[in-house]
């Protein structure tokens, strides 16, 4: 079983067995097909609603003992520095779960951390590269063209 920690200091056990794949089914998320293939973990790193939904339904028998909310614990866990620990223990699970298949999810873990890294590596590389000078001017620009368009200027004073 592998565990996280929510952004409130709560621990949470991900449990993958027949048993709660046959829960993750009757909710519409059959996922035994998606890791064959891989595209769960396509799925996962495009959709953080999906990811969300998939670990809360995982970990839902301990939110009811703690009063949780779906909705409260897509708030406590639903957030870059939390999602991506969860993330990483429902992709361990799933590993272990599914080892019988071959080396799809081993494969399929590599991918989800290589290109978790490549993403994040991406968006620093673009976060760094903007000309602040330029956004500033642009925006600049745009904000006093409106403002003079909905007539919310005055002409300077001679």
């Amino acid at each position: 079983m592998a565990a996280f920690t929510d952004r409130k200091g709560n621990s949470w056990v991900i449990d993958v067995n027949t048993t709660s794949l046959k829960k993750l089914k009757t909710h519409g998320y059959d996922i035994s097909e998606t890791v064959e293939d891989g595209s769960i973990i396509t799925r996962m790193m495009e959709d953080p609603i999906f990811l969300v939904d998939l670990i809360y339904v995982l970990c839902q028998d301990q939110a009811e003992k703690r009063s949780i909310s779906d909705e409260q614990f897509g708030e406590m866990v639903g957030r870059g520095d939390i999602i991506g620990p969860a993330t990483e223990a429902l992709v361990e699970e799933l590993t272990l779960f599914f080892r019988s298949r071959g080396q799809v999810m081993d494969k399929a873990m590599s991918k989800f951390l290589s290109l978790q890294g490549k993403m994040v590596e991406e968006a620093k590389r673009k976060i760094d590269s903007v000309d602040e000078d330029l956004v500033i001017e642009r925006f600049g620009k745009s904000l006093t063209d409106s403002l003079d368009t909905l007539g919310l200027t005055q002409a300077p004073s001679p």
